[in-house]
């Protein structure tokens, strides 16, 4: 007789997850167990539509434990085996028909799960295992506050000892997880609240390093990057000192962490350290490959991807790890080695093999079109395009076929495809890209952009225009990369239309007002600890008596020629109330050496649901209405941008011919205000206010 299974689920606030998660679960033998650990959503009306079996045990904010919870759960389950299952997860259908199969298996065992977790930007997952589906045995329990587990009754690890059960992997038992994207870790607040826990289970279990790892990691995706070195360097200690410890496993990813931490804070005299590791972790090698291709060393980079490569069937043996890395990532590097190298046909030879590692990727798939189209290879070039459209029709994919047709006499084509769906910035990039090779062409592009709706303004040198007629505004707690924030800030200062930049030091210590650097005579540093950005804001324009402003985030780079652009812009334009950048992601080491090439400025209205981001604002000061108070961090921008247009009857409009670079967003993940959910509590906050003025 089939044995049944019993899926066990804790829950708190989780109407938006909950649905898909009880659905994905299959029709056979089976029940389900929903602890709510506290929910003021219809968390638990949602679960009774799936289960009569739903119970509260609710958390208090001193009192969370995963442990408590899961085993409370466990006291109601009636099934042969249980399966832990969150609410940010869903079965597959393998795994449905995996979980079928043993139970018509005589033998019980603990069956290792994989879990597929959605990471942001990444196009593959990356991969865990847990052990998740295991016999209903009174002595199997769940262990610790926080990333608990569970035991195998009479198991010591240590001694050699097996437990009760066999441990099996069953590799058609994977789940899918989103709990790690942004606005799920967001939503739950799960940072702050796992590092919290995470630092109590240590002060409980001192001798469990399986939470040094843990709370490296978090303290990582946080971008504390100091903190988690700390602690991956806290595990490797103990491991040294006990290296019989089960958690020793854990090692090879560890050492992961470390080196992309310790890349992540700028550590290079510790790369050589690195070098000299010997593990079986392929994702190790790849990042640090990386390093090495960044820093201009290909031949050391290239013997680190094949590191990778050869280490690839080491990835089962790790606890975790990123899909694309342990198989076409490693490949790709090597490829755009040799493609910088003029290598064609090697670099061919690697994306292809990438391509063996992930058919349907439309990124390698383009690499292979870029690379056949440099080799003058038409015919290629074209069928990979093609290929690329195939499995994912997207507008970037469109051009980049588009780009092939222009580059390869088909030249209408490809226009037809750019005048139909690209944007302008599309458009300028490629009327710079084909310029020289083919003016023509360039020139039909120019045309075309004349005969749409952009700003042209001139600004031709001998053209004067007012000088000290800007203030720039910028609020730091001085967690950027300072290094990159001084040289911005010693750039802008040479811009003659710039009067005063006014830094407002919002750290405790007013550590600027210190700093060793002998800054502008043009820059004025003004303390006050926890001014908050939209307050600093206000306080900045309380202090401008120039006729216009810049607002400027502390990780942005500026170009000083593009303050001429924007003064240029208002001046030539009453129509317009503020101008905002196109924004790009570009390494800045070569930001400052060159400037625009064109006196020409290239800008195009948007409309307000089309701007987003307010780390580069620059406006009329006679425009300028203080921000609500009420708002500290998030929202000033929405307020500008609202007050110009919609009280002001002003245009907003983005300038494409220049762009400014935003490196991070270092104040924001520092401060965990995503998971804090200030972002959510100001955006409703700014719903209010804009009814309160009928905006």
């Amino acid at each position: 007789m089939r044995k049944s299974v019993t899926f066990c689920i804790i829950a708190k606030n989780e109407s938006k997850n909950l649905p898909a998660c009880l659905g994905s679960i299959g029709a056979y033998p089976y029940e389900i167990v929903v602890i709510d650990t506290g929910s003021t959503d219809n968390t638990i009306e949602i679960a009774k539509r799936y289960t009569d079996k739903v119970y509260s045990f609710p958390f208090t904010e001193d009192n969370i434990d995963f442990s408590a919870a899961r085993n409370e759960a466990l006291k109601y389950a009636t099934g042969d085996y249980i399966f832990q299952l969150d609410c940010d997860e869903t079965l597959t259908e393998s795994c449905n028909e995996t979980i079928k199969k043993i139970l018509d298996k005589e033998e019980r065992a603990l069956y290792l799960v994989t879990i597929a977790s959605q990471m942001e930007g990444l196009p593959e997952p990356a991969i865990s295992s847990n052990y998740r589906l295991f016999p209903n045995d009174p002595e199997i329990k769940y262990h610790f506050i926080v990333h608990e587990n569970i035991n195998n009754p009479g198991e010591d690890m240590v001694k050699g000892i097996p437990g009760k059960y066999p441990k099996l992997r069953n590799r058609g038992l994977v789940i899918h997880h989103t709990g790690y994207l942004r606005r799920e870790k967001a939503r739950k607040g799960t940072d702050n609240r796992n590092i919290k826990l995470l630092e109590k289970q240590i002060k409980l279990t001192p001798d469990e390093p399986y939470f040094f790892y843990h709370l490296g990691v978090q303290y990582y995706g946080i971008g504390e990057y100091e903190k988690s070195i700390a602690y991956y360097e806290k595990f490797l200690a103990f491991i040294k000192e006990n290296s019989e410890n089960i958690h020793k496993i854990y090692t090879p990813t560890i050492y992961e962490g470390l080196l992309v931490s310790c890349m992540r804070a700028g550590k290079k005299e510790r790369m050589e350290e690195f070098k000299a590791i010997e593990t079986i972790n392929p994702g190790y090698y790849y990042n640090l490959g990386l390093w090495y291709d960044y820093e201009g060393h290909s031949e050391i980079a290239l013997e680190l991807f094949n590191k990778a490569i050869d280490n690839s069937k080491n990835a089962n043996k790790l606890v975790t790890y990123d899909l694309a890395q342990v198989s076409w990532r490693p490949y790709i590097a090597k490829g755009e080695i040799y493609l910088e190298a003029k290598k064609y046909q090697r670099a061919i030879d690697c994306f292809k093999l990438a391509l063996t590692e992930s058919p349907k990727n439309t990124t390698i798939i383009n690499l292979l079109a870029r690379t056949y189209a440099i080799d003058y290879r038409p015919e290629l070039a074209e069928r990979f395009a093609e290929m690329a459209i195939k499995f994912e029709d997207t507008l970037n994919n469109r051009l980049h076929l588009a780009d092939v047709y222009i580059n390869f006499g088909k030249e209408d084509k490809g226009l037809e495809i750019y005048f139909k769906e690209a944007s302008a910035e599309h458009l300028l990039m490629l009327r710079d890209a084909i310029r020289e090779a083919k003016p023509e062409v360039a020139g039909r592009v120019d045309k075309f952009l004349g005969e749409r709706e952009y700003l042209k303004t001139t600004t031709a040198k001998g053209k004067l225009l007012p000088s000290n007629s800007v203030t720039v505004v910028i609020p730091t707690l001085a967690k950027c990369n300072m290094e990159l924030f001084e040289k911005a800030v010693m750039e802008l200062s040479k811009s003659s239309c710039i009067k005063t930049i006014n830094i407002l030091d919002n750290t405790e210590s007013g550590k600027l007002k210190e700093h060793p650097r002998k800054w502008s005579d043009k820059v004025n540093i003004f303390t006050g600890a926890n001014r908050y950005v939209n307050p600093a804001w206000n306080f900045g324009l309380e202090l401008t008596d120039t006729p216009y402003y810049l607002l400027l985030n502390d990780d942005v780079l500026v170009r000083p020629e593009i303050i001429t652009e924007c003064v240029a812009l208002l001046e030539s334009h009453s129509e317009i109330g503020v101008v905002t950048y196109l924004t790009e992601n570009k390494l800045p080491e070569d930001y400052f050496k060159k400037g625009s090439e064109s006196e020409e400025v290239l800008a195009v209205h948007v409309s307000l649901r089309d701007v987003s981001g307010g780390w580069f604002i620059f406006g009329r000061k006679e425009n300028w209405e203080p921000i609500p108070e009420e708002l500290k961090i998030f929202c000033g921008d929405n307020w500008i941008y609202d007050m110009a247009v919609l009280r002001k009857h002003k245009e907003i409009v983005k300038v494409v011919s220049n762009f400014i670079v935003h490196f991070t967003s270092t104040t924001v993940n520092l401060e965990n205000l995503y998971a804090k959910g200030v972002l959510d509590e100001e955006r409703k906050t700014y719903a209010d206010i804009k009814k309160r003025f009928k905006l």
